[in-house]
């Protein structure tokens, strides 16, 4: 046998018979002749499943309208009022699914060379601190029961303390700071995006800070207010929290906001 040119389809070659093999020949009468591919698969060159590549000579014939006819379709018909209400039933684990899916469209959308971290990621730490606390609440309420009873190990409060005081720390820095910054930062990201594509909306980081300070600062006068008056629970609880749901009107921008921007993205198909 003859060594075959690279590159050039079998049905090309003005002799194809030449280059075949005698064990070549054996394995296509078989039809076994896409078996040595699998040296390929386990080089890494390939996987058992999956379309294969196109040729490059053949790709570069596409038409645009082509190239994006199997692009991934963006979620656009996102409902403020449903992420609302199944924030509150499903204890916030919509809302983070939800800015999990809006960081990952943002990658894929913003053409800026930035990455936004998953959503995910802060929210299962967030819970991860709040089972370490409860845990350090539970070896609290035992060693309340050993003290009671003189069989306490004089160490044990001091491993409690600094147990429930890294689960405090790491709660106030993931929710506190961390939720902030990643906010502000994938708000900016988007509010760009809006205007490289004149989208005509109004959106950023400033629309998110702007909302927080209008929501944080009525709630804050109650409070103070409350401890005035002397005011308790769960009285308390209502008159500084009404003033908090202001702040959701940010999320309904930002709902807003992506939902213009995935279907500026599936029309042009980048």
């Amino acid at each position: 046998s003859v060594l075959a040119p690279a590159n050039v389809a079998t049905h090309k070659l003005e002799n194809p018979e030449k280059y075949i093999s005698p064990i070549g020949e054996l394995l296509r009468r078989m039809s076994l002749d896409e078996l040595p591919q699998l040296f390929n698969v386990l080089k890494g060159d390939m996987s058992f499943v999956g379309p294969r590549p196109e040729r490059v000579e053949h790709v570069e014939k596409y038409t645009k309208k082509q190239m994006n006819m199997n692009t991934k379709k963006l979620r656009t018909n996102r409902n403020f009022w449903k992420y609302f209400f199944l924030q509150f039933l499903t204890l916030d684990i919509y809302e983070a699914v939800m800015m999990s899916n809006i960081s990952k469209e943002v990658n894929l959308v913003a053409k800026d060379g930035k990455r936004t971290m998953d959503y995910m990621k802060i929210f299962l730490t967030s819970i991860i601190a709040l089972l370490m606390l409860a845990v350090g609440m539970f070896l609290g309420k035992d060693f309340h029961t050993q003290l009671q009873a003189d069989v306490y190990d004089p160490d044990f409060k001091a491993k409690i303390a600094m147990f429930l005081i890294l689960a405090s720390l790491i709660i106030l820095f993931v929710v506190g700071i961390v939720v902030l910054v990643w906010t502000h930062r994938i708000s900016d990201r988007i509010g760009n995006e809006i205007k490289r594509r004149n989208l005509g909306y109004e959106f950023g980081s400033k629309t998110f800070w702007m909302w927080l300070l209008v929501a944080l600062t009525p709630a804050l006068l109650m409070w103070l207010l409350c401890l005035v008056l002397k005011i308790g629970e769960p009285l308390q609880d209502i008159l500084t929290g009404v003033p908090a749901l202001i702040f959701y009107v940010y999320y309904y921008r930002l709902i807003k906001a992506m939902n213009l921007l995935n279907a500026d993205y599936n029309s042009k198909g980048e």
